[in-house]
C-alpha cells in the first residue's frame, strides 16, 4: 500500500520536534477573566493569568487547559487622572425648556401683580 502522506514507525523514527507556532487572542503573562465550568450568567467570574498557550483555542490559566471562549479580557486598574479642563472663555450653556419659560412668564406676571389663569 502506497502512503500519500508521510509514515512514522514509533519507537523507530523520530518525531521532529517544532515549535508550534499559534496565533491566539492571549499571550502568556496576560491578566484575564475566567468563566467557571457551569457558571450561570450572573455568577462572578475569577481573575487569572495567561502560563502558556496550548493552540488556537486552548490556553493554560493558573497551571488549568481552559478554551478561549471562557476568557475574558482584563483592563488595566491604573487610577486616571482628572482630565476635565474648564475654558474661561466658553459662554455658559442655556438651556430653556418650553415648561420652564411658561413657568417663568407666570412667575413675572405674579410679581408684576397681574393675575394668573
Amino acid at each position: 500500500m502506497v502512503y500519500q502522506y508521510p509514515v512514522r514507525v514509533q519507537g523507530v523514527d523520530h518525531c521532529e520536534e517544532s515549535k508550534l507556532k499559534v496565533d491566539s487572542l492571549y499571550q502568556p503573562g496576560e491578566e484575564v477573566w475566567v468563566r467557571l465550568p457551569n457558571a450561570r450568567c450572573d455568577e462572578q467570574h475569577t481573575r487569572g493569568r495567561v502560563n502558556k498557550i496550548l493552540s488556537h483555542q486552548a490556553v493554560e490559566v493558573d497551571g488549568i487547559p481552559r478554551h478561549v471562549r471562557d476568557l475574558y479580557h482584563c483592563t488595566p486598574q491604573t487610577p486616571q487622572e482628572d482630565d476635565v479642563t474648564t475654558d474661561s472663555k466658553d459662554k455658559e450653556l442655556l438651556i430653556q425648556l418650553p415648561g420652564q419659560i411658561d413657568e417663568e412668564e407666570e412667575n413675572e406676571d405674579a410679581a408684576a401683580g397681574d393675575e394668573v389663569d
